[in-house]
């Protein structure tokens, strides 16, 4: 369930985002950036991450916090091996994948200005 709304939120995101399409523009028009970030309770530095997250989503850009004790199918699907794992997705194509999230964080920045 958690994952659901988490989800919608994203959606929700989407098209308040400056970076977002442009509404009623065709389905396979280009996505925002997205980052996909992985990380659990337990995790100390993932913790540490999460207002910095929060933050950077509260101004529009696309977050997707994935907890991998509670979906670990998605942690298999993108490969994650160690926590935190930030995955930068752009038009369904993984374009960064880092344990850094202020790389993460510029990447979509840079991928929202171009």
């Amino acid at each position: 369930m958690r994952f659901f709304l988490a989800w919608v939120c994203v959606v929700v995101s989407l098209f308040m985002s400056g970076c977002g399409p442009v509404p009623g523009a065709p389905f396979s028009s280009p996505s925002p950036p997205t980052i996909y970030a992985f990380s659990a309770d337990w995790c100390t530095a993932c913790q540490n991450d999460k207002p910095r997250l929060r933050e950077f989503e509260s101004q529009g850009y696309l977050v997707a916090l994935i907890d991998v004790d509670t979906r670990p199918e998605l942690g298999r699907k993108y490969h994650v091996t160690a926590i935190p794992c930030y995955i930068v997705v752009v038009n369904k194509r993984t374009i960064l994948r880092t344990h850094d999230l202020e790389t993460a964080i510029r990447t979509v920045q840079r991928e929202c200005s171009s």
